[in-house]
């Protein structure tokens, strides 16, 4: 899930992003440039889970929050 917001302060967006479970965002305003860029490295990581999961192999084990972290650490980390 790639989540849209017109909010720019980071503390709030990180709240909501991680509430959400959002793999991603984008702030508003933004281009069709920009969320084709944001929506093909979410699907890219997606279907690489699936074809890990239909090749009988595990999903990836999901990285430890850094302090501080949640979805940032993700999406920087």
């Amino acid at each position: 899930m790639v989540m849209v917001t017109s909010e720019k302060t980071m503390a709030k967006v990180q709240e909501a992003v991680d509430e959400a479970g959002a793999e991603a965002f984008i702030s508003k305003p933004f281009t069709a440039a920009e969320m084709q860029a944001k929506l093909e490295r979410v699907v890219a990581k997606a279907v690489e889970v699936r074809v890990r999961a239909m090749r009988g192999g595990s999903a990836p084990e999901p990285e430890p929050a850094a302090a501080g972290g949640g979805f940032f650490s993700k999406l920087f980390g």
